[in-house]
């Protein structure tokens, strides 16, 4: 079996981590600190496949939609593709609504539900539920704003220049932490 090499970014499904404190009082009625660092999922994360050379006009890697309840994986894809597709469909939309996007060269559309309180992201035969809709476009910011990065680093290491990236890069501009 061979083995496959992978850029990975960021660590898996966490992306932060904070101090959780807790005031407790025991059966003495003495009070009780408890401090424990906490950490922080990430719903989205991604990995780009090095393993037959870099190409920054057809990055392939994996995605991960990691839900409150369910999750979307789609491996051996064109993350390009499928960044600009979940952007478009988050950025646009709003309670109450429900946006179908074609990713075009992916073979399912994603659609974004948002007609309950959660955000429900449905990609092929996979559900991602997501409680917090504005945690959801952070991470999404951040993916983007990595993959972004990264992919423009790679092609200046390779003499290449940079793609335009226009509709990730307008989403950066569009969308602010």
């Amino acid at each position: 079996m061979k083995r496959k090499d992978f850029l990975k970014i960021p660590e898996p499904f966490y992306s932060e981590s904070d101090w959780l404190s807790i005031q407790l009082t025991n059966v003495s009625g003495s009070i009780v600190f408890l401090q424990q660092e906490v950490v922080v999922m990430s719903y989205i994360t991604w990995v780009l496949d090095t393993e037959d050379g870099f190409d920054a006009y057809d990055p392939l890697g994996k995605i991960v939609i990691l839900g409150d309840e369910g999750n979307i994986e789609e491996s051996n894809t064109y993350l390009d593709a499928f960044f600009e597709a979940l952007a478009e469909g988050a950025k646009h939309i709003k309670s109450g609504e429900v946006i179908v996007i074609d990713p075009l060269i992916e073979p399912d559309v994603i659609v974004f539900d948002f007609t309950l309180e959660k955000l429900v992201v449905n990609y092929g035969i996979w559900k991602a539920v997501v409680s917090d809709k504005e945690k959801f476009m952070s991470d999404l910011r951040r993916a983007v704003q990595e993959f972004v990065t990264i992919l423009d680093e790679l092609v200046t290491q390779q003499g290449q220049k940079k793609r335009a990236l226009a509709k990730l890069r307008n989403f950066l501009d569009e969308t602010h932490d």
